[in-house]
């Protein structure tokens, strides 16, 4: 079972992020494996050190990772059911039933650049 961080924990790492960390790949994924049992960042930065893994990338993993794992707690608490199997890439918790996978992420520059809402039709 994974380890949650406390909210301190996470707000800490925040200024170390920087926001270009590039293209996550399954090669550091699993160099970085060890994000899923650190609760505190210098136990990420030390293991990454020791691994030869770039910081950052750890850093980021680690803090996507407990993000997701809060926002899944939150659910949880407000009636959704976390999945059996913490393992499983395409379902995080269900909902009434039905499955869902929990995504977090940074909305890119150029969706960012549209400025499209799904609720507003074009102005002619």
């Amino acid at each position: 079972m994974a380890i949650l961080a406390d909210k301190y924990e996470i707000d800490k790492v925040l200024p170390l992020l920087d926001m270009k960390w590039g293209i996550q790949n399954d090669k550091q994924d699993k160099d970085t494996g060890f994000i899923y049992w650190c609760q505190k960042i210098d136990q990420v930065i030390s293991l990454a050190i020791s691994n030869e893994v770039e910081i950052g990338y750890a850093l980021h993993r680690w803090y996507n990772f407990q993000c997701s794992k809060w926002v899944e707690r939150i659910f949880c608490e407000n009636g959704a059911v976390a999945f059996e199997d913490e393992k499983d890439h395409d379902i995080d918790l269900t909902i009434e039933g039905i499955p869902f996978d929990i995504k977090l992420s940074v909305i890119s520059n150029s969706y960012q650049g549209e400025k499209k809402s799904p609720n507003k039709s074009k102005q002619r």
